[in-house]
């Protein structure tokens, strides 16, 4: 006998609407965010360098 595939779980389709617009909202909030971390930090490298390591963090704890 063939063995049968398990069923795969979808996300909802509201649900990926909801993610998919607050992840463009995001993106545009991104620049915003650097640019003014950019003026209070003096370094646009610092700033760079922030929002990486916050952005790596967050990753880690969400996709561990």
């Amino acid at each position: 006998m063939a063995e049968q595939a398990a069923p795969t779980r979808s996300l909802p389709s509201w649900a990926a609407l909801a993610a998919a617009v607050t992840a463009g909202a995001m993106i545009g909030l991104q620049g915003r965010i650097n640019g003014e971390l950019a003026t209070r930090t003096g370094s646009p490298l610092e700033a760079a360098a922030a929002s990486f390591v916050v952005g790596l963090v967050m990753l880690a704890v969400v996709m561990p």
